[in-house]
């Protein structure tokens, strides 16, 4: 397979889109680590894109889809609650993950 072969099958295509809140864009962005904005963004990719408040997730499946280690996603997720941004709760210990249900902070 060639290089460019290989990255055709990641071009964008629409309409598989996932709506994002701006302000996490225009005030966020800047203010918090790069290991934090993406945790913060695949948050919002799961409860945004495929509607799921509360979600259940582990930090491996956090880690695989953002490239963050564990051990940073739990302390991104940490300053992510302490800002008020996120709802987290360690639910249980599973085969040597944490699964963790969480939900964004979203005011009507």
């Amino acid at each position: 397979m060639t290089s460019k072969e290989y990255f055709d099958q990641f071009k964008i295509t629409e309409p598989n889109y996932t709506q994002i809140p701006n302000i996490l864009f225009d005030y966020w962005m800047r203010r918090l680590s790069p290991e934090q904005f993406m945790v913060l963004l695949y948050i919002a990719y799961k409860e945004f894109g495929w509607d799921m408040t509360c979600e259940e997730l582990s930090l491996s499946q956090i880690a695989e889809g953002t490239g963050v280690s564990r051990g940073d996603i739990s302390l991104a997720m940490k300053k992510l609650e302490d800002v008020g941004l996120i709802e987290a709760e360690i639910i249980r210990e599973e085969h040597g993950d944490t699964i963790v249900s969480f939900n964004m902070t979203v005011e009507s």
